[in-house]
């Protein structure tokens, strides 16, 4: 657990994402404008735009986060952190290999189930889905992005200093 100030940025991160998926915000590929439409890193980077968290010089591509923000193990998930998806066999830190997706975590439910906020393609929009507990399973969402393997989690503590 971070600072007061860090907790209450997670905590306004996640009821922006939250505000979206109430708002359905449409997915549309390279959106970024929150109430508009998004697309799975453009969710990201219009909340951080919102809360005026924007790194400069970074990429703002799902692969470009994952290769930004430390790993770190799901069990230190914290709400606002990152949830990274892709669809391949080998290293997601290997060469060639693409994280094709992005999440904010947003917590666990009284039955401890964590959840994400997602930007899903084919039509739903902004959604909720539960992760499952282990590395490399499925997402339980029935929406392309999120069937894709499950590759990472990272923190997003550095940014919030």
């Amino acid at each position: 657990m971070g600072t007061p100030d860090t907790v209450e940025l997670r905590l306004k991160i996640v009821a922006l994402a939250k505000a979206e998926r109430a708002a359905r915000t449409p997915y549309v590929y390279g959106a970024q404008t929150l109430g508009k439409a998004v697309d799975c890193s453009g969710l990201i980077i219009a909340i951080w735009a919102h809360l005026d968290m924007v790194p400069l010089n970074f990429d703002d591509t799902a692969h470009g986060l994952y290769h930004s923000y430390p790993p770190v193990r799901l069990d230190q998930l914290e709400g606002g952190d990152l949830v990274f998806f892709a669809r391949g066999r080998s290293s997601p830190r290997g060469p060639g290999y693409r994280v094709g997706h992005v999440a904010i975590y947003t917590g666990q439910d009284a039955n401890h189930a964590r959840y994400i906020i997602h930007a899903a393609g084919g039509g739903p929009g902004v959604v909720s889905a539960a992760i499952a507990r282990l590395r490399r399973a499925h997402v339980k969402q029935q929406s392309l992005f999120c069937r894709r393997d499950l590759v990472g989690f990272a923190s997003i503590d550095r940014l919030l200093k």
